[in-house]
């Protein structure tokens, strides 16, 4: 069972950048393969509260909204038993390997969900 989690720093990097909220990434100008994310508490948050919990993060592109035409939502990779502290990359996803940006041209809508692995153990 997941719960969806709002406690958490969630950071991306693209081509050793930070990807800001709201960004637009161009297929022709980023190396998918640098994805890096990370997760850590919030500043102030005492991260032994964290210690023996697992998280799952999703990696979703969103497709435009288009009249007439089949909303399309692709899952571009899953990681699961992640902890605190660990580094997500393009390599290492567990669940379903990473494909990177897709199709290859225009602009993408990307979205990473953070959920706690509630029955881990």
């Amino acid at each position: 069972m997941l719960r969806l989690v709002w406690q958490m720093n969630l950071t991306v990097l693209l081509d050793g950048r930070v990807v800001e909220s709201g960004a637009v990434l161009n297929y022709s100008t980023t190396d998918f393969s640098t994805l890096q994310v990370f997760l850590e508490p919030y500043e102030g948050t005492n991260a032994s509260i964290y210690a023996d919990r697992r998280f799952t993060v999703g990696h979703l592109q969103v497709a435009a909204p288009q009249p007439g035409k089949v909303d399309l939502t692709l899952l571009m990779g899953w990681w699961a038993g992640t902890t605190v502290g660990s580094e997500l990359n393009a390599s290492n996803a567990n669940v379903m390997t990473y494909s990177g940006g897709a199709p290859s041209f225009g602009s993408h809508r990307y979205m990473f969900m953070l959920y706690e692995e509630l029955n881990w153990k």
